[in-house]
Parts: C-alpha cells; structure tokens; sequence
C-alpha cells in the first residue's frame, strides 16, 4: 500500500490531541536515501527544539497501516520526550514509557522483515534460492551464480551460506 506525508500528519494529530503538545509546525520530510531506519526525530538542540521528523521513503512505500502507525508513534514518542523534559532519552525508560502510552510497542527498533522482505522482492532483480535448505539470496546485478545458474540451472560450482548445499534455483523479475 502507498502511503503520504498526510497520513503520517493524521496520526501525529490523533497523538497531539492524546498528549496535548502540539506538533503541526514541525517539518515532515521523505527520505529516499534512509535505508538503515525507519524513521527518526531530528532534534536542534541549541535552540532546544525538534527540527524535523524524517521517514523512510520505503515506509510509505512498502509498509502495512500497522508498521506505518508503530514507526511514527515511535518517532512521536522522542519528540514528545524532549519537547516535556527538555531532553533526549534515546530508547531510555522515559522514550519507554511514553512510547507505549501512545500505542507504540516500546521496542528500540523493529524490523518488520515481511514489509523488507516484500521490499527486497520488488527491487531485485534475480533471486537464488537453495534447493537444499530453501535460504534465499537475492542481486541487483547479474552477478558470477546468476551467469552460471543462466548457463546451466544445474550448475554445482556454488555453496549455500548456510547449509553448504550445491543445488539453486534461479528466479528472474528481469523485464525483456
């Protein structure tokens, strides 16, 4: 499903009205370099104030409501530290606290792997998986085990990561 900034903005609303701070005037930005993170709070700590929220472009992209929802509570929650107490706390007791005050998990950070997994199959382009174990490796580029596996499907030159089984199966979201 295909999320917007707006729908991250009615969830900060709900979370104003429940918290009575209010967040409106503090920028949202989309960030399609974020790959590593979900989302994070920016802080400007010389003026004692939050900079900015930036999420993953990934996130709308590529995320359930839930996962949506549970990332911008989180986010929420470190703004909404700092903004009370005049301070961060990370993912310290106070984040905690709060955190699952607004309906946020409280965990440090989730990874929601089917939303990456579902992520990683749309932007690969080849996907080698063990016949063996069923481990699934995944490339962007025609790599030397795609070649090889395009050559010959029984190709045993090659060794799973994990079971060391010599057996793939090659599957291709190439576009001719």
């Amino acid at each position: 499903m295909l999320f917007t900034e707006n729908d991250i903005r009615h969830e900060m609303q709900r979370l104003d009205v429940q918290s009575g701070i209010d967040t409106s005037k503090i920028p949202i930005r989309i960030s399609t370099r974020m790959t590593s993170t979900w989302g994070k709070c920016v802080y400007n700590l010389s003026k004692g104030k939050v900079k900015e929220f930036v999420f993953g472009d990934r996130l709308l992209r590529y995320a359930t409501y839930e996962h949506l929802v549970e990332v911008v509570r989180h986010e929420y929650a470190h703004a909404f530290v700092f903004i009370k107490y005049g301070k961060r706390d990370a993912h310290g007791s106070r984040w905690r606290y709060w955190a699952q005050k607004f309906g946020c998990s409280g965990s440090r950070c989730n990874s929601f792997s089917e939303v990456l997994e579902a992520q990683a199959d749309l932007v690969s382009r080849y996907k080698v998986t063990c016949a063996s174990c069923g481990a699934v490796y995944r490339y962007q580029r025609r790599t030397n085990i795609v070649k090889a596996l395009e050559n010959d499907p029984y190709c045993t030159n090659y060794r799973c990561g994990k079971c060391k089984g010599d057996h793939f199966f090659l599957h291709s979201n190439t576009k001719k």
